[in-house]
């Protein structure tokens, strides 16, 4: 293989896993720089307007502040998993998994709830203790936010 060959299919790849890594919202997408923001504009993967928005964006998580409905069809829209009255019973922290993640996302408006708390979720998570002064706000649900979290749901706090 040539070296403009090989280069074409390194910057290919790369370009490809920065995609990748904005369509699952993980806390590695947020690293993004201006550099790699013109280099999938240059490959032809975003255009000119998405590529401006994303680099007045950069450095901010993205957390959803309404439902998700998509611009092609309205009647799609994002289904929530956390049903009201949704009880939160444990301890919640980055890197924890599961249906009550996917509750807690739901319930601060992170979207997409992927049921894994990383970078996105963590940061809905201080705006909220913020907004309800929980100190200190460090993004981890432990019992005082839990006990909020579970108020705003409509239960009562579970011992």
């Amino acid at each position: 293989m040539n070296i403009k060959k090989t280069k074409s299919l390194f910057v290919l790849v790369v370009g490809l896993t920065i995609v990748f890594l904005l369509s699952v919202g993980s806390g590695a997408a947020s690293s993004l720089t201006a550099a790699d923001i013109d280099m999938l504009l240059s490959l032809g993967l975003i255009s000119k307007e998405k590529a401006a928005a994303a680099k007045a964006n950069l450095g901010r998580p993205f957390v959803a502040t309404k439902p998700f409905v998509s611009k092609e069809n309205p009647s799609i829209k994002a289904k929530s998993t956390a049903p009201k009255g949704y009880q939160f019973t444990r301890d919640l922290q980055a890197g924890s998994k599961g249906a009550d993640v996917t509750a807690l996302q739901n319930l601060l408006g992170v979207s997409p709830a992927t049921g894994h708390f990383g970078a996105l979720t963590k940061a809905a998570v201080i705006r909220y203790q913020l907004n309800k002064g929980i100190s200190p706000a460090t993004g981890y649900v432990g019992a005082k936010t839990r006990a909020s979290l579970n108020a705003a749901a409509g239960v009562g706090v579970r011992p």
